[in-house]
């Protein structure tokens, strides 16, 4: 069953903020409401980046208990939205979760992730809120140590891969729009905010030299391949692509003192 979309639902609670990056956590007005069990966590963690619908209580039983029966997994789910809300008595009707016979959601009216900051900094389509996204994310995955087998951790590493995809469009779309305005410091400051996540992104790389040349920083363009190539050597034992090696060759023979 797809998701659907969200009853409209009045917005009587205060908000609550899910932090994805880094240590999952939980909390609402001042409150820590981080469920104490994993799949207590995955469950808020799955809703909240699926909100603004409505999941199935099929989809999900059958997404964080892939390994038993269908009756069992409901059966799973029910307790564990139970104990969700029993952990946190005083603070229960806080949390914005709803849900009906056959459907479960958060009043995304009244919810905020740390991803939904992101993606709107990345949506502004400009160098200070990328910056300020890749400055937050650092190198921290999207839901770390979250995994907890078969079909959740298949819909995670998707997830993952989707937000790496997004964020790289970004750096590489922006990086090329500061190029062509000659803006060297930010490309540097983009270029080497995201290749703390990505050592590996040699066009990335490539930039960042173009930068360097352009400012006549030759010591940082000669230690911006050093890093690369110890990266490549250690992680997949491989040098730099013979363009890379050339371009620096060409631009550093080329440099003015800085």
């Amino acid at each position: 069953m797809r998701a659907q979309a969200v009853p409209n639902v009045p917005m009587v609670r205060p908000a609550m903020q899910v932090r994805l990056f880094g240590d999952f956590g939980v909390s609402a007005a001042d409150r820590d409401l981080t469920p104490r069990s994993k799949r207590g966590r995955a469950l808020l963690a799955y809703l909240a980046m699926t909100k603004g619908h409505a999941v199935s209580r099929e989809r999900l039983a059958g997404i964080l208990w892939s390994d038993r029966s269908e009756e069992q997994a409901r059966g799973s789910l029910r307790q564990c939205i139970h104990r969700i809300l029993q952990d946190t008595p005083d603070a229960a009707a806080r949390l914005p979760l709803a849900a009906d016979r056959e459907r479960i959601w958060l009043d995304w009216r009244n919810v905020e992730s740390d991803l939904d900051v992101i993606r709107a900094q990345i949506a502004r389509a400009d160098a200070a809120g990328l910056a300020e996204a890749l400055e937050y994310v650092g190198v921290n995955a999207l839901l770390p140590a979250m995994e907890i087998g078969d079909l959740f951790d298949d819909w995670l590493a998707s997830a993952r891969a989707d937000f790496e995809t997004l964020v790289s469009r970004a750096v590489r779309a922006q990086v090329a729009a500061l190029g062509e305005q000659q803006d060297w410091p930010n490309v540097r400051r983009l270029s080497d905010l995201y290749l703390r996540r990505d050592p590996a992104a040699e066009d990335v790389v490539a930039d960042a030299l173009r930068a360097d040349a352009a400012m006549g920083a030759i010591t940082s363009a000669h230690r911006r391949m050093r890093n690369l190539t110890r990266h490549l050597e250690e992680e997949y034992g491989v040098e730099p692509s013979r363009r890379v090696q050339a371009l620096l060759s060409d631009l550093t023979s080329a440099m003015p003192p800085a």
